[in-house]
């Protein structure tokens, strides 16, 4: 399989800072994941999670998705996936953390 580059990127959207995972998002991403999150709690705007273009992600990637999902609980975030794919789902489901995707 191709490796295509990752990238995590923070804006906002309608009163919510929304954080867009792309491409494959494993270790290479690790500094860039440390920076997301900070920004992402800087404000205490609900945060959504933006999974739409993600191609692969590893357990590197399901760590952000958990520790973000943490940092938000300790800050009163509320904290949401959107666009999961199906094999980040089914990874997720394996490892019984299914409440992050709302099943």
């Amino acid at each position: 399989m191709p490796h295509r580059a990752g990238a995590i990127t923070v804006g906002t959207d309608a009163g919510r800072t929304v954080v867009r995972l792309r491409g494959d998002v494993d270790a290479s991403l690790r500094d860039e994941a440390s920076r997301a999150l900070a920004v992402a709690l800087t404000d205490g705007a609900p945060v959504l999670l933006d999974l739409g273009e993600v191609a692969f992600i590893d357990s590197t990637g399901i760590a952000f998705l958990i520790q973000c999902r943490r940092a938000c609980e300790q800050t009163g975030q509320a904290c949401t996936l959107r666009d999961v794919p199906e094999s980040t789902r089914y990874v997720l489901g394996l490892l019984g953390l299914d409440e992050l995707v709302g099943g």
